[in-house]
């Protein structure tokens, strides 16, 4: 009887093993072909049936006895009782045997990596990030680049190179802005850094004002883009200049010319020089100190190759330069070098006081006849000023005086062979020689030491009047002395003589404002007047 209850007991036993391994290797075999499909793998295998509660549950799944399993059966007598009542009770899936269970399964995304694949994802994070922005060196901030014919300049354009620093290994990509809005562009430019991180290229750009950023990104050892671009750079502005045109001349102002500013303003300059026909040219100036004052605008070039322009200047000590354009079309502009003139010097000094006319006094009239010329009655006019100053006197209508004051208080004054000077105690006195009729009178002063004199204000007008002869002069006029003829109602003079006696002009043109002068003295016009001055030696 041991023995029979031995036999069933180790016969269960191995049914339960092997039905105990069939279920884990059935369980495998299913959970694998779910992994490989990418199905849902937390939901268990096989067709769901309905239990009596009405929840899901897997069906059964078949076992097949194992050979083994099937001997020890057979060999187990079929009258024992005793062990077929076990054996008949054992449930077909021996829950009291240990049976690994099925873990639910992961998605593949969120299955978590190994630290090797950490590392390499960590390695790949670091190339992407994007280094910082290049640095540009040259052009520098609000740089003049010039570039000669000589140095690969044509036409409007030329080479400018830029240079900077980056990472070492790196790419950088160079973007010209143009700051004109004349149509102009350029091309972007990529250019790699060498070991230590620096970079340069070079690119054609028309002339005119431009800015340059940059950024950059990381290579690999194969070239392959390493990582994201970087931030631009900071802009830089420059301006480029194609110098393809002759620099044009520069005559005035001459070397240790001085020009006076009144008050400690500015002083007007006027400059002259020679161009090519057609261009235009732009005006700088330069001071000892380094100060540098850039004219607006530009002047033109005549059809004779000649231009003029006036321009305010600081005190100082100053040197004018000249360019000189020819602008082609919207895009294309020939420049020329730059032209240096001569050294001159601004001062600050007051304008002078005006002078004092002390005769003749209002209401004055000449008549005494004049040996000069038939019909012509001799004046005399005298006052005070600053001692050295040069006296500009005038007589004429009302509306011809106003005319005199404009137009010194604007217009160079031309120079003269023998100018009224004031004498060393402030005095000055003027012979001269009028046809009869009512008069004004005025005069001003500046100091001959400044290129461009600054005129005083007019002094105080004196009515006087010039009377008929009473005596008519036998001879036509003294010794040497050609009165100056002038034509009535012009309200300018419109040539000058000789005075061989007096005070001679020379140097004006029929068409200058300051023709028709004698002796420095302006001939009041309307009534054909003539006023010649004479030295006191002369009359006797």
């Amino acid at each position: 009887m041991k023995k029979t209850v031995s036999t069933a007991t180790a016969l269960s036993t191995a049914i339960v093993i092997a039905l105990g391994g069939i279920a884990l290797s059935g369980q495998a075999a299913l959970a694998q072909p779910a992994v490989e499909s990418g199905g849902d793998l937390a939901r268990p295998q096989g067709d769901l049936v309905s239990t009596d509660g009405g929840e899901e549950a897997q069906a059964p799944v078949a076992v097949t006895p194992t050979p083994e399993a099937s001997e020890a059966a057979e060999e187990a007598p079929a009258t024992a009782p005793e062990a077929s009542a076990p054996a008949e009770e054992a449930p077909a899936t021996a829950p009291e045997a240990p049976v690994a269970t099925e873990e639910p399964a992961v998605p593949a995304d969120e299955v978590p990596a190994s630290e090797g694949q950490a590392d390499v994802e960590a390695d790949e994070q670091a190339a992407l990030v994007a280094p910082e922005a290049p640095v540009v060196e040259s052009p520098a901030p609000d740089a003049f680049v010039s570039v000669s014919t000589a140095e690969g300049a044509q036409g409007s354009t030329l080479p400018v190179t830029v240079a900077g620093t980056a990472a070492p290994s790196a790419v950088v990509t160079i973007t010209f802005e143009r700051l004109e809005a004349d149509g102009a562009s350029a091309d972007p430019v990529t250019v790699g850094t060498d070991d230590a991180g620096r970079w340069t290229a070079t690119t054609r750009l028309a002339s005119g004002d431009w800015s340059v950023t940059t950024t950059q990104h990381l290579v690999d050892p194969a070239g392959e883009r390493a990582s994201e671009d970087s931030p631009a750079s900071t802009p830089v502005e420059f301006r480029a200049v194609a110098v393809t045109l002759p620099a044009p001349t520069l005559d005035g102002p001459a070397a240790g010319d001085r020009f006076a500013a009144v008050g400690g303003g500015e002083a007007a300059v006027a400059v002259t020089g020679g161009g090519e026909p057609g261009a235009r040219v732009r005006l700088a100036a330069v001071a000892a100190d380094g100060t540098d004052v850039d004219y607006d605008g530009s002047v033109p070039v005549d059809e004779a190759g000649r231009w003029t322009a006036t321009v305010r200047v600081p005190v100082g000590t100053w040197t004018l330069g000249a360019i000189q354009d020819v602008v082609v079309d919207a895009v294309t502009t020939r420049t020329s070098p730059n032209a240096l003139g001569g050294t001159f010097v601004v001062e600050a000094r007051d304008r002078l006081a005006a002078p004092v006319v002390l005769s003749p006094r209002a209401g004055d009239r000449f008549e005494q006849a004049s040996d000069l010329a038939p019909g012509y009655v001799d004046t005399v006019f005298e006052g005070t000023g600053e001692p050295g100053a040069f006296l500009l006197p005038f007589s004429g209508t009302r509306a011809e005086v106003d005319d005199f004051l404009a137009v010194v208080a604007t217009e160079p004054i031309p120079g003269y062979d023998f100018p009224i000077v004031v004498g060393a105690d402030g005095t000055w006195k003027i012979y001269g020689a009028e046809l009869p009729g009512d008069y004004l009178f005025t005069a001003v002063q500046y100091d001959p030491a400044f290129t461009a004199p600054v005129v005083s204000a007019g002094a105080d007008t004196v009515a006087y009047s010039v009377g008929a002869p009473a005596e008519v002069p036998a001879g036509t006029g003294g010794p040497g002395v050609t009165p100056v003829v002038v034509a009535t109602g012009s309200g300018l003079p419109v040539r000058a003589v000789t005075n061989a006696t007096g005070l001679a002009y020379t140097g004006a043109s029929e068409s200058a404002p300051w023709a028709g002068l004698a002796g420095l003295v302006l001939v009041g016009l309307g009534a054909a007047t003539v006023l010649v001055t004479r030295r006191r030696a002369s009359r006797g």
